[in-house]
């Protein structure tokens, strides 16, 4: 029998800051699905439930806030833990996210916000 890999979703508008959580995440054998598109993954979550997202709080146009609070419309359930990405150190977590990981994205840093 095989086992499925965690599911991850990477939503970041920084490309290499995308690349870098996906390698991270693929070496942490995780099954990711990146993308630059909030959007998307809104869609996406109409019929999947990634087991985690990493979501960029500073993305143009539409905010990680504004992004969770769509996507909590979107699941049936509990809402996915949800890692907040961005280019600055925090004093505290954003609101709906368990963890925070600042860039640049490194392996080790992923694995602790995990």
């Amino acid at each position: 029998m095989t086992q499925r890999k965690p599911r991850a979703i990477v939503l970041d508008y920084n490309p290499a800051a995308l690349r870098a959580l996906e390698a991270a995440l693929h070496a942490l054998e995780f099954a990711v699905a990146p993308t630059t598109d909030p959007n998307q993954v809104l869609r996406w979550l109409e019929r999947h439930r990634p087991h985690v997202m990493f979501v960029d709080f500073a993305m143009p146009g539409l905010s990680g806030e504004e992004f969770l609070a769509q996507a909590r419309q979107t699941l049936f359930g509990p809402m996915v833990p949800t890692v907040g990405t961005g280019d600055a150190l925090l004093a505290e977590l954003p609101p709906g996210t368990v963890a925070w990981l600042a860039r640049p994205v490194r392996e080790d840093g992923v694995l602790e916000a995990l």
